[in-house]
């Protein structure tokens, strides 16, 4: 895929859902079985534009969909219901070389954290069960940030966490506005494609494409 050096990185600032974890298609199975538990199934087009919002922009989507409120829970409720039986009874899928990726860029000083348009709730449940949450200096999550993501509310709070101006944290993506939040927030930002293949602008935006997380110390100029 498409990449060039990368230079001058001081933090490396992870995705969750579809970058680390490959959480994206148990997620859209869930949205699935909410439809048929509700009788009312939500189109594909409608599922597939979750990915990368905050819980808050999702409820936002649904209720175009499910004008009443009960409704709009009860999806919820099964969704988040489907997720937890499939992790509890798989475990949570890591992506490909997510250990690699971590310890080459330590390797590297980097500071490694994550910023996820996921609730607290839910994304430390995922990174304690994974064990990747002693690797992250801290974790950000969406129900910590007035504007999701394509804004870039929660990537800009990260480097203030960080101490480090924007331009010097690469953000690591797999969603459309994910990247889109990165470009917003000044951030460099490198895309691993999961369930959406970048079209020409979203490869435009990002300062490289790669095929796996074992790859983004490759890219970065020492």
């Amino acid at each position: 895929m498409s990449m060039k050096k990368i230079r001058n990185i001081k933090a490396v600032v992870f995705d969750m859902d579809g970058t680390l974890f490959d959480t994206e298609k148990i997620s859209s199975g869930g949205w699935v079985a909410a439809g048929k538990a509700l009788h009312n199934p939500m189109p594909m087009e409608m599922i597939d534009s979750f990915r990368g919002n905050n819980d808050e922009g999702i409820t936002q989507k649904m209720r175009t969909h499910y004008t009443c409120e009960e409704d709009v829970q009860k999806a919820w409720q099964v969704r988040n219901q489907y997720a937890l039986d499939q992790v509890e009874q798989h475990g949570v899928p890591l992506k490909k070389g997510l250990w690699e990726a971590f310890r080459d860029l330590k390797a590297m000083g980097l500071i490694l954290c994550m910023a996820t348009s996921s609730s607290r709730e839910r994304a430390m449940n995922l990174c304690s069960k994974a064990g990747i949450e002693q690797e992250l200096a801290f974790i950000l999550c969406g129900d910590e940030i007035t504007h999701g993501k394509p804004a870039p509310d929660i990537f800009l709070t990260a480097s203030e966490k960080l101490g480090l101006p924007p331009e010097v944290c690469l953000v690591v993506e797999d969603s459309f506005h994910g990247v889109h939040a990165a470009c917003a927030a000044g951030c460099p930002v490198v895309m691993i494609p999961d369930m959406d293949p970048p079209d020409e602008e979203i490869r435009s935006l990002c300062d490289a494409v790669l095929d796996s997380l074992d790859e983004i110390a490759g890219v970065l100029e020492p």
